[in-house]
């Protein structure tokens, strides 16, 4: 199923389930899409979901359940957002998860991205907890302010995770870490810190402090400064529970950064071009 959201600027195309609901063709060209905008960003991080080598039917796998958001500019696919959807028994988790951006249109695209990611989910899924992975400042504000009992986090003066949070964050290592990452053997997670250890420069990412992009809040500079130790790689884990409240507050901001997002002027492929995200305009999350 393809949902479409014409902006100002574009279009997103949200697909979702496309690893069932898809047909072959139609697959191939999503799936080129998304390893397009990997290549042209120029980080070319390595992800097996990003792995062109792989199979239809291993790729149609690991696309099987989720939400994954594709920005177009002119038909040109310029960013996107994938967001898996893990499940366990009765629990059912959304990873709010990599994130490229090869044109920035501005704006908060990620929070939109984000936001309308989790709203469809809630449409077809039940989700029990919301999860993501970033030692990005600005990414970690960003899910904070959406999910106000996220863990870790500045605005919640817990020096444990809640009980019901190791529940997921186990799932999302053996369910979506383990088969998604190139090189698990490197990676290692401290459950009582939610930190995940992993080969981050080798798989594309920044791990330098000064080279990320920063929150707007400084509250959050200075929680990333003191829980992350970016000398060795380290992401954070972050939980939280999507309870009727979440939901509600994650529709309210959806609702305004759509309307700011669509104040964006459209640009012409004739006078002028969308800027190529570089530096600290690109959003990355390790997924």
């Amino acid at each position: 199923m393809i949902i479409k959201d014409t902006l100002s600027f574009g279009e997103i195309l949200a697909y979702v389930n496309p690893g069932q609901t898809l047909n072959d063709i139609e697959f191939k060209h999503f799936h080129k899409h998304l390893t397009s905008i990997n290549k042209l960003s120029g980080s070319n991080v390595t992800n097996k979901m990003l792995n062109n080598k792989l199979s239809l039917v291993e790729l149609r796998q690991l696309y099987a359940s989720g939400v994954y958001s594709v920005v177009y500019n002119h038909s040109e696919p310029i960013a996107f957002l994938m967001c898996p959807i893990l499940q366990k028994e009765n629990l059912t988790i959304l990873h709010i998860g990599l994130m490229m951006i090869y044109k920035n249109p501005g704006g908060n695209l990620l929070g939109y991205l984000a936001t309308k990611s989790t709203n469809i989910a809630n449409q077809f899924f039940r989700i029990d907890y919301i999860t993501t992975i970033s030692s990005t400042p600005s990414v970690i504000e960003c899910f904070c302010e959406c999910v106000t009992n996220a863990w870790p986090s500045p605005n919640i003066g817990q020096k444990k995770a809640p009980r019901d949070y190791l529940v997921p964050l186990r799932v999302l290592s053996s369910q979506y870490m383990v088969k998604c990452f190139p090189d698990n053997n490197g990676m290692s997670i401290d459950e009582k810190r939610f930190i995940l250890k992993s080969n981050s420069a080798e798989m594309g990412f920044k791990t330098n402090f000064y080279q990320i992009s920063r929150a707007e809040k400084m509250k959050y500079n200075l929680f990333c400064r003191t829980w992350i130790d970016y000398d060795h790689e380290e992401d954070i884990i972050q939980v939280g529970k999507l309870n009727f409240f979440i939901k509600l507050r994650i529709k309210v901001i959806n609702f305004i950064l759509r309307f700011s997002m669509n104040k964006l002027k459209t640009h012409s492929n004739q006078n002028s071009q969308l800027n190529p995200a570089s530096g600290s305009e690109i959003e990355q999350q390790v997924a």
